[in-house]
């Protein structure tokens, strides 16, 4: 009980004291412990707080803790974390009115958040000239960090190169990047003229280019086995050279490789197999050959043919046509008769002989008038061997026997008045060519000797006439009329000299032939 003092009594006071005397202190408990204090009190001797309520210190309590955040030491009062704004060990100073958001370091002061635009330093005090910086100078030199575009050097004060796309380095100018169609360090080259936009900076290279150019600088041209892509937007090869399309008859990458001679209408660009093959061929490439039997066969099978040679037909044109079938030609798929049969068959195939009573071509001919109704030949016609029904003849029996006598005599009778009319014609015209030749002369004589049903001419003479020609033994043996013969000999001409008639004719015998109606004429000639 010593700890309530001396002076003070014990006993029915300490019950007093613990249930009714809290927040008090002296001998009787008569002074109030100080309102700083929390309710555990404070020293009942002394009336030293025991622990101050939040945001005080000191021995009593009474000083504040100001700019702490939460509670401060009891004793000296420092603060354990700053309001926002303040720093020192009790939160006494301002920040830097420089620092961003008004931050420091409690203990130092320094700028925790960085400085302000245009501040730079611990405590953001100092001030640097931003005008071209592209965001705050830094904080420890008071350089601009990174410059505005087009600017460049410590402040940003330089601008950069005009050869610059933007953006030059800020420490000594040079081009990030150079402007369109230019290359090199300080972007002082042209780029190739067939660039489409630009080169790389360090050889100009094209990063592309132009349609139908190629080549790392896009100064050579497409290949000729390239296809022009004219109109479209496509571009007839790309830089590598790799045409678009190649032309017929060429394929592979580059276009470089022959299609196959045997192609129809080129081949594939990739493999070169042709799209399809000429005639007799077949395969990817068409270097196989059809079958013997095929003219066209499938690209895949030589033997799945689509056209046969003549007298073939099937599937792989390995069927015959019919003998029978005109020609031996045939559908190549069906077989049937192109042209129709042979003579004496009929039907589709031609397998059957022409119905009885009907032969040739067709089965169109009726059969003839054949002994005992036998059928006739179905291809010729013929009767054979078993001849004719009465009074019909010829091989076919078509014709009556009286008509065949009649039709003989009047054939006969025609030729003969032929033969007649020939000779009287010919006669005539020699006799009047003579005649007309030199019609001015004159006979000298005549003798005349009559003889049966005829007449006789003998030595007939011409003397010369116009001093130039002369004619003589001119002798005409014998003229029978009624047995229409006519015999003519010794014709001579012994002398022709007129300048304008050059021939000379000699011995023109017309001697009588032993048939009826016939003349021989011989040796007329010139002389």
């Amino acid at each position: 009980m010593s700890w309530l003092g001396s002076r003070c009594l014990s006993g029915i006071y300490l019950l007093f004291y613990l249930y009714y005397m809290t927040g008090r202190y002296g001998c009787y408990c008569q002074e109030e412990c100080n309102k700083g204090c929390t309710d555990t009190g404070c020293n009942n001797t002394t009336g030293v707080c025991t622990e101050c309520i939040p945001g005080l210190f000191g021995t009593n309590c009474t000083k504040d803790c100001n700019n702490c955040i939460g509670d401060c030491d009891k004793i000296n009062g420092y603060c354990a974390k700053c309001k926002e704004g303040f720093h020192g060990n009790n939160c006494q100073d301002n920040c830097s009115s420089g620092c961003t958001n008004s931050v420091c370091s409690k203990p130092t002061g320094d700028c925790t958040d960085g400085c302000k635009d245009g501040r730079f330093g611990s405590d953001c005090m100092k001030i640097c000239d931003i005008t071209n910086c592209l965001n705050n100078c830094s904080i420890t030199t008071g350089h601009c960090t990174e410059c505005k575009s087009g600017w460049f050097g410590t402040n940003c004060k330089s601008n950069c190169p005009g050869t610059c796309k933007s953006e030059c380095r800020q420490a000594n100018g040079r081009c990030n990047v150079c402007k369109t169609g230019l290359f090199g360090d300080g972007c002082t080259e042209q780029c190739p003229v067939n660039c489409t936009d630009t080169c790389q900076r360090s050889d100009g290279k094209c990063y592309g280019c132009k349609p139908d150019t190629v080549g790392s600088h896009c100064n050579g041209t497409c290949r000729p086995e390239c296809v022009p892509m004219i109109g479209t937007p496509l571009g007839t090869c790309d830089r590598d050279g790799v045409c678009t399309k190649c032309i017929e008859g060429k394929y592979g990458t580059l276009c470089e490789i022959n299609c196959s001679v045997n192609c129809v209408a080129g081949c594939a660009r990739s493999g070169g197999r042709c799209g399809s093959c000429i005639k007799g061929k077949s395969g990817d490439m068409c270097n196989d050959d059809c079958n013997d039997n095929c003219t066209i066969c499938q690209q895949a099978d030589p033997n799945d043919c689509s056209a046969c040679i003549d007298t073939r037909w099937g599937t792989s044109c390995n069927t015959p046509c019919s003998y029978n079938c005109n020609g031996s030609l045939c559908h190549h798929v069906t077989g049937l008769c192109l042209y129709g049969c042979k003579a004496g068959k009929t039907r589709a195939n031609c397998t059957e002989d022409c119905p009885a009573g009907l032969y040739g071509m067709g089965c169109k001919n009726k059969c003839g008038n054949c002994a005992n109704n036998t059928p006739c030949d179905v291809v010729t016609g013929e009767c054979g061997t078993v001849g004719c029904l009465p009074d019909f003849t010829g091989t076919t029996c078509q014709q009556l026997a009286e008509d065949l006598s009649s039709a003989a005599s009047g054939i006969i009778g025609a030729v003969v008045g032929i033969i007649f009319t020939s000779v009287f014609c010919i006669v005539g015209f020699v006799f009047y060519s003579k005649r007309k030749l030199h019609p001015k002369l004159q006979s000298s004589s005549v003798a005349k000797t009559s003889t049966t049903n005829g007449e006789s001419y003998a030595k007939l003479k011409k003397l010369p006439v116009n001093k130039e020609g002369a004619y003589e033994n001119l002798q005409t043996s014998t003229i029978t009329m009624n047995e229409q013969r006519v015999t003519y000999e010794n014709i001579d001409t012994t002398v022709l000299s007129k300048n304008d008639v050059n021939d000379t004719y000699v011995n023109l015998d017309t001697k009588t032939d032993s048939q009826a109606e016939s003349n021989t004429y011989e040796n007329f000639g010139p002389k």
